[in-house]
This record gives structure tokens, sequence and C-alpha cells, in this order.
């Protein structure tokens, strides 16, 4: 008997697939849908944490369960909790990280509930262990079905534009090569989906507060492009790819900061005023992977919003004032 598809293929005749967003409905309740808006409100309106239209599979219903990678997945962050909420719901899991002793714990985690699920050590910077890696998932489980582009380098710190290799080779390089590869074993096994993690400083046209790591917001700007490029490429092959750009999460690092600040502070430095969840980064990333009406979108989520997702199209410069070539005399419109 063949095995039944658990995550659905993109639909080459609906590649854009933002114009149902935001219509359908979710039980009783339906999101809200804001046309003014550049983005849509990516969950109902009456739920804080529940994600409208996840689609979820039976691991009883599938001779076959569904394969996913997801890199970076050996730490305490993201990664981890997205391994764990695709396990949850039947599929086999490789996890990946260059932190061996973290990938093992993320393994026995996994498997202490009774999920499938692997470790294979790859560094994503290094295009031939990101090879290794989508061949180790294929010969341990089988066709892969998603791929979760979650590694990221550390932050360099007052290295300058020297510093930002490192970000550029992990996060964009990396991302580029996983996809690369993925992309070839869906085509082999028949289609999946791919769901990278960007950021929403990759977004911003400079900062108004100190802070930050340009290299970092370099790569995860040119995932974002990656993903709106790419898409549209693979769709005829029954590939989606999509890409989550989160504000501040609660892992060790930035909770320890927000913890550190008073209220004001956090008003001063442009910090919010509550931070993301894994759990709710992990949610969002399985309904990416999982929404067969989801294909090269972008979904936003400031720790203080819901998640939203970016209209197709947009420019991306809605804001900006008249600029001349002279203070005295405007340049002449022809």
């Amino acid at each position: 008997m063949a095995a039944k598809q658990a995550f659905p293929k993109a639909n080459p005749n609906t590649f854009v697939a933002g114009h149902g967003n935001g219509r359908k409905r979710c039980g009783s309740v339906c999101p809200r849908y804001e046309q003014s808006l550049p983005v849509q409100i990516f969950q109902c309106s009456a739920h804080t944490l529940q994600i409208c239209w996840l689609i979820r599979y039976n691991s009883t219903m599938v001779e076959h369960p569904p394969v996913v990678i997801v890199t970076g997945s050996g730490g305490t962050g993201c990664g981890r909790a997205i391994a764990k909420r695709f396990a949850a719901d039947g599929a086999a899991i490789v996890v990946s990280d260059i932190n061996e002793v973290g990938g093992h714990e993320t393994v026995r985690l996994i498997e202490q509930h009774g999920g499938r699920v692997a470790f294979c050590r790859a560094d994503v910077a290094d295009r031939s262990q990101v090879r290794q890696l989508i061949n180790f998932a294929e010969t341990t489980f089988g066709g892969l079905a998603v791929l979760v582009n979650n590694a990221s380098s550390p932050h360099p710190s007052g290295e300058g534009m020297a510093g930002w290799a490192s970000s550029l080779q992990t996060d964009l390089l990396g991302t580029i090569y996983a996809t690369q590869y993925a992309i070839e074993a869906m085509r082999r096994s028949g289609g999946g989906s791919i769901v990278n993690i960007s950021s929403i400083s990759a977004l911003w046209h400079g900062r108004r507060t100190p802070g930050g790591f340009p290299g970092y917001d370099v790569a995860k700007l040119g995932v974002i492009r990656l993903t709106t490029g790419v898409a549209k490429d693979v769709v005829n092959d029954g590939i989606r790819v999509n890409c989550l750009a989160p504000g501040w999460i609660g892992t060790d690092g930035p909770r320890q900061y927000w913890e550190s600040l008073t209220p004001a502070q956090r008003v001063e430095r442009g910090v919010p005023s509550k931070l993301l969840s894994t759990e709710d980064i992990a949610e969002i990333v399985v309904r990416l992977a999982t929404d067969s009406s989801l294909n090269g979108r972008v979904v936003v989520w400031w720790s203080e919003d819901l998640p939203r997702i970016i209209e197709w199209g947009d420019r991306g410069y809605r804001t900006f004032t008249e600029f001349h070539s002279s203070e005295r005399e405007p340049p002449t419109v022809r």
C-alpha cells in the first residue's frame, strides 16, 4: 500500500498563495485580514498561540513517516523545539549540529517520547558536510520531506566587517548549500517543503538604537531573498520554500539580557516588552512546512505582535521622503 502524503506539496497553479490567507475559516474563528497593511495577520485573532489551519497527521495513518532535517538542533533553542514538535506529530527526525553532546541530548528527549530520530554531525558552512547530511537522512529514514534551515553561527564581538564572515558562511551560504541539496533529494522523492529561519532585524533599514550584528543581518536578509527567489523555480517539482523572520526569542542569551533590563530601559533601547518562546517558533515552522497554500512567503513576527505574512510583491519601502539632487532645484520630471 502506498504511503499517504503527510506534507502537502506545492501546487504549480497557485504559486502565490497569499490571496486566500486570512479568509479561510479555522473552526469557528476566522483570522483578521487587513488590506491596508503590507502584511496579513497569520493567526487566529482570538487565540494567542493557536495557529490557524495547522495540518496535522496521525503517525499510525502513514506507512512511512515523513523525514525531517532540522539544522542547528543540538542546542537549547529553537532547533531543538522544532525537532521535538515535528517528532510529536510522528515525523522521523534528523538532528544536525556541530554540538555533538547537545545533538545527542535532543535525540534522547525525542526518543523518551517514542520518537524516531537520529543524529548527524554536520557543519553547514562546509558544502561537503551538507551533502553528507542529506545522504544520511535518505539512507537512514528514506526520502526527505522537510528541511528546516535553522543553523546559525555565534554573533561576533568587536571585529568589524572582518567578523561578518562566520555569519555569512553559516547563516547564508549554509542555508544555500542545504537548500540546494535538499531540492535534489526532494525531486527524487516527489516533493517536499523547506523552511528557512531569518530574523526581523534583516528587514530594518538602519537602527535608531545601539546594538545589532550587521553581518548577521546581511546573512538573514539574503535568506529572505533566497526564499522568494528559489520558490518559483521549484514549484513544478512539488517543492515549497517559505521563511520565518522572528523577533526576540527567549533563548538563553537574549533572555538573560532582557531580564537584566527594567521596563523603562527596554523602551529606551528598543527591546520588546515580552519574548517569543521556542515553542511559539516551532508551531509557526510546522505551519509553514505543512500548509500547501504557502510558497515563497515570509512570515514576520515581532515579539509584541501577532505573526504576519508579507504580501507577495511588497516593495519593502513604503515610507520614504523626497530626495532632490540639489537643495535649491528639484529634479525635472520627464
